[in-house]
């Protein structure tokens, strides 16, 4: 058996690369899809691995080995180009999809009632027409380079809502396609089901989960009295929401709400920071500069709190962080995060509880309960669990 992995160029896929060569396994190739060949990022081309731009005569021509020279597929991320390669993939071929979270929940406007708070729908109907591709998300020069591109964009900026009913239609042929969700929580791939249904076996798996950085800090148990909310400037975050609900419940004095703002939507950004001034005056401390790791790690352990208002998986890796630093956390229930949390019994809070009272986000987890969530994360989480796992689907023994 031989298996085509189709990713994107992005940190995570090149950490699964290294992975693979250190487990020694030369039965998987990588095919990466770059909008250009002059936009690497992450991964170079080497053994094994082979960067073309998405809709290249070299990219169609490794596609077309599928049933010939490879008996699996597995796709990191579901984006469009790789829901096509799904759909198109010979009956015979065992396909799968890493689940990220986002991937399974586009077009957004299909999936706005599952993911938005009211207040964040309202701004979402009324600036983010998800029907329209956005020409930043999409720089002119790159289409010069990758005619299939621009192509691409023109053809569903034509088609309007047609084009998003095209890409919904087409996400959900993807997702029935599959035989694998490759992913370790159940509870998402039962959120997947709920819109998108799938006969997709559900195979354990995460990547490297990033909280052991965390874990190796002192607790914190004093530190200023400071808020955490969201992890990005992404509207699923639910910002607007979140900071409306907190100045409504009165925040006591002397405390502050971090944002993290640096990646993501720099419009909707600017809308929150907007916004949550005028609720919360000077309380609001928004991060809109990049920060290196550690001092993002320092950041994190400064705070008390953190409030992840998110309805689908997202910020998987702050919310783990958190917790190795023996921090609250506090989701929203709807979440299948929440229900993996509270299922395998870590200690994670309500939302609804800090507005109903915001002095709860501000008392210190007891340190029986820290210790017991970084008991938990390297239950679930650690590095020899995710190598054993990895080693599992390299040698097909559950795919």
């Amino acid at each position: 058996m031989r298996a085509l992995h189709l990713m994107a160029d992005h940190v995570f896929t090149r950490d699964f690369i290294n992975d693979t060569r250190k487990l020694g396994v030369d039965n998987h190739d990588f095919l990466v899809y770059t909008e250009s060949l002059h936009g690497k990022k992450f991964v170079q081309p080497g053994a094994n691995v082979f960067l073309f731009g998405y809709g290249t005569p070299a990219y169609n021509a490794k596609l077309q080995q599928l049933g010939k020279e490879y008996t699996h597929l597995f796709v990191h991320w579901l984006s469009y180009e790789a829901g096509d390669a799904v759909i198109n993939a010979p009956p015979h071929v065992k396909t799968g999809a890493f689940f990220w979270g986002n991937d399974f929940a586009e077009p957004t406007s299909f999936y706005k009632s599952r993911v938005f708070e009211p207040l964040t729908l309202a701004y979402y109907d009324g600036v983010k027409q998800s029907s329209k591709i956005k020409w930043r998300n999409n720089p002119r020069w790159r289409y010069a380079l990758n005619p299939a591109w621009l192509l691409k964009t023109i053809r569903n900026k034509a088609l309007g809502a047609k084009g998003t009913q095209r890409l919904y239609e087409q996400k959900k042929k993807a997702v029935a396609r599959l035989d694998y969700f490759l992913h370790f929580n159940p509870h998402d791939l039962d959120w997947v089901n709920v819109q998108t249904p799938t006969k997709a076996l559900l195979v354990p798996f995460f990547y490297a989960a990033g909280y052991q950085e965390a874990a190796a800090l002192p607790l914190n148990q004093r530190p200023a009295k400071k808020i955490l909310v969201g992890n990005s400037a992404s509207s699923t975050n639910n910002h607007l929401d979140v900071l409306k609900r907190l100045a409504d419940a009165g925040l006591p004095e002397n405390v502050n709400v971090v944002l993290p703002l640096s990646y993501g939507d720099q419009q909707y950004a600017q809308r929150v920071i907007q916004q949550g001034r005028e609720w919360l005056r000077d309380k609001l401390i928004p991060l809109t500069e990049f920060m290196p790791r550690d001092a993002y790690f320092t950041m994190l352990s400064e705070t008390n709190s953190a409030i992840f208002n998110v309805k689908r998986t997202q910020a998987l890796g702050n919310i783990n962080a958190m917790l190795a630093m023996g921090k609250k956390v506090f989701l929203n229930t709807s979440c299948p995060v929440y229900k993996f949390y509270v299922e395998k019994g870590f200690d994670v809070y309500d939302v609804e509880q800090v507005y109903a009272d915001p002095t709860k986000a501000f008392e210190a987890l007891e340190e029986t309960k820290a210790m017991h969530n970084r008991r938990m994360l390297e239950q679930y989480f650690s590095e020899s669990t995710r190598l054993t796992l990895m080693q599992d689907l390299l040698n097909f023994r559950n795919v």
